[in-house]
């Protein structure tokens, strides 16, 4: 996980920092982001997926990984709009009572579209809100204690974002980025590839701050 890190440092101080602007009107922004998140909750799949009446009393341990790059356009001083794509790789532990530990994996690709405002403290320092939405796509296969894969689903869902964080100018065109999430909104469906037809529906909306933290790096050009 630190390589990709090291390498878009690398690849950032690469670019002349002379005679850019930072965050005027006009000016362009490349940006990428950085986020954990980790959940652990209890599931009555029982209820939620009743086309499978025997998965029962499971708990949920994960913990997610999400890069996501991006490119920015400044409509105004201190306000800027673009799209962004997305990678995201969680890893969960489920204990079953009838079988055996088994491991679920989750890849995450997407797109999205964000608008985000800074709001000046100092010449290097600033607060920023951001609100970001997009379409994702999943895919989740899980492992039992031997290493073998036993099942496969596909899942699409719709998510919404606010964020609150704050930047710090490394240069005059390289910003740092630390934030969380405090609104959260998530439509899913998962569908079942071997009978083609939903076995999973969710809406999901929630305020709370902190739930998952990111780092950024965003070059100014």
């Amino acid at each position: 996980m630190k390589k990709p890190i090291l390498y878009i440092f690398i690849l950032l101080l690469a670019f002349p920092i002379s005679g850019i602007a930072q965050m005027d009107k006009d000016s362009w922004l490349l940006r990428g982001k950085f986020g954990l998140d980790y959940q652990r909750n209890k599931t009555d799949l029982n209820s939620t997926l009743p086309n499978y009446p025997d998965q029962f009393g499971i708990t949920e341990s994960v913990p997610s990984l999400v890069l996501s790059p991006g490119i920015g356009y400044f409509v105004s001083p201190n306000l800027f709009v673009g799209i962004d794509g997305l990678y995201g790789r969680s890893r969960g532990k489920y204990y079953n009572p009838l079988s055996e530990t088994t491991k679920s994996i989750t890849n995450t690709f997407g797109v999205g579209l964000f608008a985000r405002k800074f709001i000046p403290i100092n010449d290097k320092t600033s607060f920023f809100v951001e609100a970001n939405g997009g379409r994702h796509w999943i895919k989740s296969f899980g492992k039992n204690e031997n290493g073998e894969k036993f099942f496969h689903n596909q899942s699409g869902s719709v998510d919404i974002n606010g964020v609150l964080g704050v930047q710090y100018l490394v240069t005059k065109n390289i910003g740092l980025d630390f934030y969380t999430n405090f609104f959260r909104y998530s439509s899913e469906k998962t569908i079942d590839p071997v009978k083609d037809e939903p076995i999973y529906k969710n809406r999901d909306t929630s305020f709370n701050l902190g739930s998952g933290i990111g780092v950024g790096l965003n070059l100014f050009f």
